[in-house]
C-alpha cells in the first residue's frame, strides 16, 4: 500500500501518513527513541507543568521517575511512552526529572513549574476531546453537542486542589483496583 504523503508534526513528536485507500495514520516520530522528550499528555506539546499535571515521555519506557527526592508516580509505560503525574504537593520554580528506562538512566532538562498550565486533552487529529455531560459519550461531528446540554472538557494542568490530593494515591487505586477485580 503506497504512502501519498508523510509528514512530521510541528514538535517532531508524531509522524502522518496518508494511506492510498486507507486514510490517515498518526505514529511516534522514530527518531523520539532515540532523543526521548518531556511533553504534555494532553496535546503532545513541551510546556510548562503544574501541580498534578499528567506528562508524557516519549521514546522510552519509563520504570521509575523522581523530581529530586520525591517519587514521580508513573502511571502507565509501554514500548516507546510513558504517562507520568506531577505530584500535587510540588513546589519551586522548576523540576528537575530523571527517570530509569530498563538499565538506563535519563534526565531531561528541568520542567518550569507554574500554578496553572492548563492544557486540553486532544484526539489523534488534533481535535479536543469532549464528552456529554449527561452520557460520558465523546463528543464528536457524527455525535454533536447540543443546545442546553453540559459538556465535559477532558483537561491536565489545572493546578492545586482542594482539599489536597493523596501523594500515594497510584498505590491505593492499584489496590482498591485489585480488591474490585476479585
Amino acid at each position: 500500500m503506497p504512502a501519498v504523503d508523510v509528514k512530521l508534526d510541528g514538535p517532531g513528536n508524531q509522524l502522518w501518513a496518508a494511506m492510498e485507500g486507507f486514510g490517515v495514520y498518526a505514529t511516534l516520530a522514530p527518531h523520539r527513541y532515540l532523543d526521548p522528550k518531556v511533553v504534555s499528555a494532553a496535546d503532545l506539546v513541551a510546556r510548562a507543568v503544574a501541580p498534578g499535571s499528567l506528562i508524557s515521555i516519549l521514546g522510552a519506557q519509563v520504570s521509575a521517575a523522581r523530581a529530586g527526592d520525591a517519587t514521580i508516580p508513573v502511571l502507565s509505560a509501554a514500548a516507546g511512552t510513558s504517562q507520568l503525574q506531577v505530584p500535587f504537593d510540588v513546589t519551586g520554580n522548576s523540576l528537575a526529572l530523571t527517570a530509569t528506562s530498563g538499565a538506563t538512566g535519563m534526565t531531561f532538562a528541568p520542567l518550569t513549574v507554574a500554578a496553572a498550565a492548563p492544557a486540553i486533552f486532544t484526539g489523534p487529529d488534533g481535535t479536543p476531546m469532549l464528552l456529554d455531560g449527561e452520557s460520558g459519550v465523546m463528543l464528536d461531528a457524527m455525535t454533536p453537542a447540543h443546545s442546553g446540554g453540559r459538556v465535559q472538557i477532558l483537561a491536565s494542568g489545572l493546578g492545586r486542589v482542594t482539599p489536597e490530593w493523596p501523594r500515594d494515591w497510584p498505590r491505593r487505586w492499584r489496590i482498591l483496583r485489585a480488591w474490585q477485580v476479585r
